[in-house]
């Protein structure tokens, strides 16, 4: 499966059509794209984590946008080849002014974070979005997922419309049911704690 690959945060912002700067989401403790999710990110089922979301940051933001909206996915935990990831998190209506601090979720939560839950042994791509709302989610649309996706997509928040706007941007971080023993890889790119090198020892991952 082919995924874009993700913005950065040592990538400059990006120049949309009309001049205006690409949303670029980013986090100053996690610098490349593929790089492993903290621990405390997972599930409290996996790695002892604590179901809390890593620092993340959205910056060069469109200056007339005025709410952003955050989603999280484990793109390798889809029921069925022909099913889409249910959300690890999701929250609407958040105010450009908390734009450095998204992981502290300030606004309306549709879904409460709830880190990976891994039960194989592949590596899981988990993606984290930011989206530059329109307008305001309203409130009976916040009360489930199905009905926020369905607003996002009637607004075009979704697929390659967004995408190509500038309007969103995504963080790629990985994460495994067991850490590997990074004494064991001569390859001192992965031993660093990165480890997007191996994601194509995942068959049928991507």
């Amino acid at each position: 499966i082919y995924h874009r690959p993700p913005a950065c945060a040592s990538m400059p912002a990006l120049q949309a059509i009309d001049g205006t700067s690409f949303v670029m989401l980013q986090s100053t403790s996690l610098k490349r794209a593929g790089d492993a999710l903290p621990r405390h990110a997972y599930s409290q089922n996996c790695l002892a984590g604590k179901n809390t979301p890593p620092i993340l940051q959205a910056a060069a933001v469109n200056p007339n946008k005025k709410l952003l909206l955050l989603t999280a996915v484990d793109e390798d935990s889809k029921p069925s080849a022909s099913a889409e990831a249910p959300p690890l998190w999701a929250v609407a209506n958040i105010n450009v002014a908390a734009a450095n601090q998204l992981h502290k979720a300030r606004g309306d939560v549709v879904v409460p974070y709830q880190g990976p839950d891994i039960k194989d042994d592949y590596i899981h791509r988990i993606f984290f979005r930011v989206y530059e709302q329109p307008r305001q989610v309203p409130r009976h649309l916040l009360s489930d997922w199905g009905q926020l996706r369905s607003w996002m997509q009637s607004n075009r928040l979704l697929g390659e419309a967004a995408r190509r706007g500038g309007g969103m941007s995504e963080f790629l971080l990985t994460a495994v049911r067991k850490r590997p023993n990074v004494t064991a890889f001569q390859d001192p790119f992965v031993a660093s704690g990165s480890i997007a090198q191996q994601i194509s020892l995942a068959p049928g991952r991507l």
